[in-house]
């Protein structure tokens, strides 16, 4: 399988990946039920763990904490603690774009639909554009978000530190 060009996203089902992880998207714990059963993955062991090499790393301007990444459209997905979600080539560690938001973000991302979701600490889920970048929605919670976005049926649900439960349906 060849790398694609640096600075480019390619589709996962070209990488062979399972086109239709590719097409659902990923989010925490895999599915909308956060069963965590990802069919996709492979079991690290102690017979397959010794080939395993570094091939890259990144700096952002803040830390990588709860935020766990999110692989979808040969891009990995990350969030950080400078207010940033970033966007990775998944093969080459190549930069690809990042967005602003208004404060930090712990949850993970959500990819599907060709959309990123994220919440942040300003009380905002926010939507962007999964292969560019650009903001595409936001919308408000009455305190911080800190859990990862769960997208069913053309619902995002999201909680928020306010005690409530959000739900927004899809544009």
């Amino acid at each position: 399988m060849k790398p694609p060009l640096e600075g480019t996203a390619t589709s996962l089902a070209t990488q062979g990946y399972d086109p239709a992880a590719a097409k659902s998207g990923i989010q925490f714990g895999f599915n909308a039920q956060l069963t965590c059963t990802n069919i996709y993955k492979h079991i690290l062991k102690l017979s397959n763990i010794s080939p395993l090499q570094q091939k890259w790393d990144v700096t952002t301007g803040g830390a990588i904490d709860s935020s766990a990444p999110a692989v979808a459209n040969g891009l990995v997905y990350f969030c950080s603690f400078d207010h940033k979600l970033y966007a990775f080539n998944a093969l080459t560690g190549a930069f690809q774009w990042a967005s602003l938001t208004a404060g930090d973000i712990h949850s993970s991302p959500t990819v599907a639909n060709g959309l990123v979701y994220v919440g942040s600490d300003a009380g905002k889920l926010y939507v962007f554009d999964a292969l560019t970048g650009p903001l595409q929605w936001t919308a408000s919670a009455q305190n911080r978000i800190v859990c990862s976005p769960t997208i069913s049926n053309g619902w995002v649900y999201v909680g928020s530190w306010d005690h409530k439960l959000y739900a927004f349906s899809l544009p």
